[in-house]
Parts: structure tokens; sequence; C-alpha cells
């Protein structure tokens, strides 16, 4: 039988331990009641997010995504750009992945635990960090507003309206007609103001209800009254390009804020 110092799991902890502390990484086991977080960090990564996601007008946006399952655990996996580096070829930075949480509940208090530890490690980001993004999920957003109350939340345009393609597949549109609406609001999402979005965004509602095929005309009701309440006041608040732009983020002011942007190389 070979001795533990062998085995690669050992050696991979093992050269953890031994690296300078910049590189060497935080590992800290919550336990509450039923369920168990583990974080995992380490200084450069915290100083990175410092240098390049608290400057009003050159910053990357903290993506924060619940990516894969491993085991009963899920992963809660950050990112960021790094403006230094730019990808070979492109013009595009590189994207570097932070600090991860394995949860195994999606709980607001599982998911801030990450988020107080990195606060815990540098207290200014509480206040400075201009800005984050996710895809939606109800208690990511409530543990990201709690924990970062000065950041601009961008919500990942991708999923948004994923949701209102599921929603109007639901309600039996025809996809041409669902595919015709979302290209409208993306294109409503990128050339509206502040001041003009919630009109905007109101009188286009109304042509699709207006324009609707007599066979259509209750679906596409039900529809407009969805993306009225549910998506429009998140697509005002999260996703216009104007509003990215005077959050401090001009590389949203002609793109939209999607987490395939902020993807690891």
């Amino acid at each position: 039988m070979g001795s533990i110092r062998e085995d690669p799991l050992f050696r991979s902890l093992n050269s953890m331990e031994m690296e300078d502390d910049q590189d060497r990484f935080h590992q800290q086991f919550i336990k509450t009641a039923g369920s168990t977080t583990h974080l995992l960090f380490n200084r450069r990564q915290v100083n990175d997010i410092k240098s390049f996601c608290t400057e009003f007008g050159k910053s990357s946006v903290l993506s924060v995504d619940v990516t894969f399952k491993l085991g009963p655990f899920w992963a809660l996996v950050t990112t960021y750009q790094n403006l230094i580096l730019r990808r070979k070829g492109q013009q595009n930075h590189s994207v570097m992945i932070g600090p991860v949480a394995l949860v195994k509940d999606k709980t607001e208090k599982s998911y801030s635990h990450l988020f107080k530890a990195l606060v815990s490690e540098e207290p200014s980001l509480s206040q400075s960090l201009k800005g984050s993004g996710s895809d939606g999920e109800i208690n990511l957003e409530k543990a990201l507003d709690s924990s970062f109350q000065q950041a601009y939340r961008f919500r990942c345009a991708n999923h948004l309206f994923n949701d209102v393609r599921e929603k109007a597949r639901q309600i039996g549109l025809p996809r041409a007609t669902v595919e015709s609406c979302i290209e409208e609001l993306r294109n409503s999402c990128l050339t509206s103001t502040r001041e003009s979005g919630a009109t905007d965004l109101g009188n286009l509602v109304e042509s699709w209800q207006k324009s609707a095929d007599a066979g259509f005309k209750e679906p596409m009701t039900r529809f407009c009254s969805y993306v009225s309440r549910f998506a429009i006041p998140v697509i005002r608040d999260r996703v216009m390009a104007g509003n990215a732009e005077l959050a401090g983020f001009p590389q949203f002011s002609k793109v939209l804020y999607t987490q395939s942007l902020v993807t690891p190389c």
C-alpha cells in the first residue's frame, strides 16, 4: 500500500499550503443546521476584485453564477475581467475565476457566506464594488443586494430573454412572433435612455397587442401582461444599456451585459 504522501490529492493540498501569501487558498467550512458551505479563495483574487471592480468608468462587473452540481453541492462561482490583460488576438480582456463557494442549498443565507467572507477579507468592497451581475435567481440577488449595497445590479440579458421566450411558449404564441418581439426588446434596451425607457417599452408592448393576428389576440394579451408586469421593470432597472453607461460601465453602452461575455478563457 502506498504512502499517503504519494496520494495526488494530498500532494495538491500540501503544495497549496506552501504557496506564498498571495496565492495560498483560504478554505472555510461553515456548518449550520442542515447545511454546509465550503469557501475557497486567495488574496490575489481579492486584490484583483479591489483593483478591477471598484473604479467608476473603468470597472469590470463581478459576475456570479451557480454553475454546476458537484455531488451534493452547488458550485457558486464568481468571475471578473482582468483589465490589464487581453485575450491573444482579441480586444476583450481576459476573464478570471474569483472566489468560489460550494453550497448544499440555494438559499440567500448560503450564498451570503461567500460575499461576507469577501467583505471580511477586504471591508472596503461592501461600499466600493461598482457592479455585480447574475442570472436573476431571487436568493442570489437578495444576497448580492445585502452584501454590496452601492453596486449597480446587472441582469444577464440572455437569461431574461430566455425567461420571456419560455413564457411565450407556455402561452402558445408562434415562435417567429416571439423571436421578433425579443429582437425588438433587445433593440429597445440598446437605444432607449433612462428618461425614455419606460415610455419606449410601454409603446412597444402596445404595438404588439395592436398588430397581433386575429387568432392570437388572447395569447398576445396574456404575453403583453407578463412582459409589462415582470420583464419591463427588470429591463428598465438592470438591463438597459443607457443605465449601465450612467452607472459607470461604458463597455455596456453598445452591448448588453450577458454572462457569456464574462466566461473564463
